[in-house]
């Protein structure tokens, strides 16, 4: 597991799934619905495993490697009727298959330590009165590095001087991790001062929202500003704001086709002037595109590296 990443948990299936007179509804990627109204408190809704046997399970591991001795955070991002009506247990395993531990988190956010000799683990969501829930994914992340809890979007800046010109870094949203805007290494400065802005959507929303402009707007005042993209997503999110500022951006060749992005702005309900910028996108942008379905066709580390970004995008700064 990446130190420097959250990763993102979702509910994909029913395997591992309560299904005795449950009702289950698989929305969306980010909402899935379940109700049971007869189910007794203490069993077990649904859980994930960070070790399968395919043969014997039919499904494969959906949780990240941990390292022993390690503090991590676990959120459940989820409503339930009636109010904190779900336990979260965490059940730890040795080498041979055998429990050695469990921890149980009452809410929505709790810390854990992983043990020592912990080979493997899981993660469960148990009934405690919960009658009907509306989840949306879990967040496991390294305790010195938490995502916002009340925000979709996150910024850090970085100050490299009194130049004028602001430097504007969307990241790539990959498919099951969110990467944190802490760390960066450029070999050389660029000239400015460096906002980095990432999202804990699975499609960023495009990066188009309220809070996003905002803090755009906090943070240029009077500067130059360049906007970056390294993805589909990223890319789109350049060319947005470049055109909303009368800035420049500068992209790289990957785009999604034009029936991937009409999806993705009418399943999250963005603004209609996304759609329209569609026809405006650099004219080989449309030539060079990753087609299939959204997210799932990028590999999932092109650009999840943020020093391998910075440095790609540092050679065009140079050239």
């Amino acid at each position: 597991m990446n130190n420097y990443a959250v990763n993102l948990i979702f509910w994909e299936n029913t395997a591992s799934t309560y299904l005795y007179g449950s009702s289950i509804s698989f929305l969306s990627k980010e909402h899935v619905t379940f109700a049971n109204n007869l189910m007794s408190p203490g069993k077990k809704i649904v859980e994930w495993y960070s070790q399968t046997n395919y043969q014997a399970q039919r499904f494969c591991p959906q949780l990240p490697l941990l390292t022993p001795k390690h503090s991590y955070v676990l959120r459940l991002r989820a409503r339930t009727e009636p109010a904190k009506s779900v336990l979260v247990r965490l059940s730890f395993y040795n080498h041979g298959g055998q429990l050695i531990g469990q921890k149980f988190i009452s809410g929505f956010q709790g810390e854990f330590v992983y043990p020592t000799m912990s080979a493997s683990y899981s993660i469960a969501l148990l009934n405690a009165g919960c009658q009907e829930i509306n989840f949306q994914r879990l967040e496991l992340m390294d305790s010195r590095y938490t995502l916002p809890q009340n925000d979709n979007f996150f910024f850090s800046k970085f100050n490299q001087g009194r130049n004028s010109k602001l430097h504007i870094f969307f990241l790539e949203p990959t498919l099951k991790t969110v990467e944190l805007p802490i760390k960066i290494n450029l070999e050389k400065k660029i000239g400015g001062n460096i906002l980095l802005i990432g999202s804990s959507f699975i499609n960023a929303h495009l990066y188009i929202d309220p809070e996003v402009k905002s803090r755009i707007l906090a943070e240029a005042k009077s500067a130059e500003m360049i906007f970056y993209g390294a993805g589909p997503i990223s890319n789109f999110a350049a060319c947005y704001y470049s055109k909303l500022f009368s800035a420049s951006n500068k992209l790289s060749k990957r785009w999604f086709t034009t029936e991937q992005y009409l999806n993705i702005i009418q399943r999250e309900q963005l603004p209609i002037v996304a759609a329209k910028l569609i026809n405006s996108l650099p004219s080989s942008a449309m030539n060079d595109n990753i087609s299939g379905d959204s997210l799932s066709l990028i590999p999932p580390n092109l650009y999840s590296n943020q020093e391998s970004l910075f440095k790609e995008i540092q050679q065009e700064i140079d050239n």
